[in-house]
């Protein structure tokens, strides 16, 4: 092994610790302006998170050798680990996947430790996408397509009654849904050239009424 292949091997090997800690122990956070606090392994949240709602797919940044999935659910996280990592059941998942790291790490390959940091930082991915609350950013002036309105009624900060915009773009998963009760209206990140184009069309209809 040349000395430039083996520098480079053990820094790789030092990312996949790095990462493969960061999914399986504890952490300090600082959580809302307070001071940091301990929180527990992603994923161990992941597991936290098997019975929750089931929310708009994404797109996730998969690795070469994996094929391109949308977003995950926590069991799909959670059994895409348990193929990659193997290990006897008898011992939690979080030894397991540590276990894996190691054995990679002690193949001295450099191909090998490179796709286990890929495969790390795909989960570590995947379930951040999960975990982390939505971003929302209304699409002010534009009407829903499928139901054809434009607004909706909600409550501001003060409890008042205020108009808000039909659509808006989740910036997490890249989804644009609709608020309208009764429509629910939505548009995967692979459908919204088709979207854009239909909006578009709105406003040029717009500026020929006006003019």
């Amino acid at each position: 092994m040349s000395v430039t292949i083996a520098v480079e091997l053990a820094a790789r090997s030092e990312e996949l610790r790095a990462l493969v800690d960061a999914l399986t122990r504890p952490t300090k956070r600082a959580l809302d302006d307070g001071p940091p606090a301990e929180v527990m392994p992603v994923l161990s949240a992941v597991v936290d998170a098997r019975t929750a709602r089931t929310e708009p797919r994404v797109k996730a940044a998969a690795p070469k050798h994996l094929r391109v999935v949308v977003r995950l659910t926590a069991v799909e996280v959670l059994q895409h680990v348990d193929r990659t990592v193997g290990g006897p059941r008898t011992t939690s998942r979080l030894e397991r996947v540590r276990a894996w790291s190691e054995r990679v790490i002690a193949m001295g390959s450099l191909e090998a430790v490179e796709d286990a940091c890929e495969a790390a930082n795909y989960w570590a991915v995947a379930a951040d996408n999960m975990l982390a609350p939505s971003r929302v950013l209304p699409i002010r002036g534009a009407t829903c397509p499928a139901c054809g309105f434009r607004d909706v009624l909600g409550s501001d900060d003060a409890g008042d009654e205020a108009r808000e915009p039909a659509l808006a773009a989740d910036l997490r998963s890249g989804v644009v849904s609709c608020a309208v009760d009764g429509c629910g209206a939505s548009w995967a990140w692979d459908q919204l050239e088709h979207l854009a184009a239909q909006l578009d069309r709105q406003t040029a209809t717009e500026v020929l009424a006006v003019e």
